[in-house]
């Protein structure tokens, strides 16, 4: 009884009901499409800013603010201070770290190559691990134009373009950078120009740098 009812419903006024039908078709497609685009657009913004490199620095408390004065850096007026690589996994404990995609440890530090200052900056260039704290730097610096290639050694380095234009270097020579007493040879695989600061420095890998400091 009860179905014969219902398709006499249906079988009356087919256009009236046909229309409600596309009425409520409709306003479910504008629901879910509005919120397939609420949530996506989070995701697609942090993909967009990743291609700028990174837009979150995190640098220890005691850090001093570097102080520039003709083209020459003052001396810093406190111990230089360092974070522990193993303290980045505490970037995940912060209220936005469902927008972090990945994070690089950098480590500046001052050297010298045929008698002058340059800056020497260590960063990783291998993933350690799946996690977003376990990127590399040609996954995060996607913007830097590399001429040549990534170092894939320890003995390996890139050049800034100010760099090699001072250092009178290139892909392929070996230079000998002094850190402090200890001394290392490093090749040159590719040179880079990000716009920044990493212009005027040698990009060795982080484990290369780190028994400098």
């Amino acid at each position: 009884m009860f179905v014969r009812l219902l398709f006499k419903s249906l079988a009356r006024r087919r256009s009236r009901k046909a229309l409600a039908v596309l009425a409520v078709w409709i306003g479910i497609s504008l629901v879910v499409g509005l919120l397939a685009l609420s949530l996506d657009v989070g995701d697609k913004l942090n993909r967009e800013l990743r291609s700028f490199g990174a837009n979150i620095k995190l640098t220890p408390a005691t850090t001093a603010i570097p102080v520039r004065v003709g083209g020459h850096e003052l001396a810093l007026a406190v111990t230089p201070a360092y974070l522990e690589e193993s303290q980045l996994d505490k970037l995940g404990e912060i209220f936005w770290s469902n927008n972090l995609l990945g994070t690089v440890p950098r480590l500046w530090v001052k050297g010298r190559v045929a008698g002058k200052d340059i800056s020497l900056l260590g960063v990783r260039f291998e993933r350690h691990g799946d996690t977003w704290a376990s990127n590399s730097a040609p996954e995060i610096y996607r913007h830097w134009q590399v001429t040549g290639r990534w170092p894939g050694a320890a003995d390996e380095c890139l050049v800034g373009s100010d760099a090699a234009r001072e250092l009178h270097v290139g892909p392929g020579e070996t230079i000998e950078i002094a850190v402090a007493d200890h001394s290392r040879s490093l090749r040159v695989v590719g040179m880079v120009n990000t716009g920044g600061a990493e212009d005027t420095a040698i990009i060795a890998p982080l484990p290369t740098v780190q028994p400098a400091v």
